[in-house]
């Protein structure tokens, strides 16, 4: 089995989603700020839109095509905003 050299982007953005997103104290972001984290996508927090995003693919199921369009759109309005959102929209879509 080979493997293919990974780009710098490819690369961070496996240590994004193989990352372990806790604090030295075991609690998670969202916790350290009593639960009220100021990014927000779509009205969601950060990791509820992630699971969003990869369970949007199954929306083909519903609506034809729907479930390539929307991780893309999902993606594509908050790449910029998290990288985290941009790492699991890249693998949902496809992309990366």
């Amino acid at each position: 089995m080979t493997h293919e050299k990974q780009t710098p982007e490819e690369s961070q953005a496996d240590n994004i989603l193989n990352a372990d997103y806790r604090d030295p104290k075991n609690n998670w972001p969202d916790e350290e700020t009593n639960g009220n984290s100021t990014a927000r996508y779509w009205g969601m927090d950060e990791s509820t839109f992630s699971m969003l995003l990869h369970l949007s693919s199954f929306m083909s199921m519903a609506v034809p095509f729907a479930g390539i369009v929307l991780p893309v759109v999902m993606w594509a309005t908050n790449k910029n905003e998290s990288p985290i959102i941009d790492a699991h929209g890249k693998k949902t879509s496809l992309i990366g």
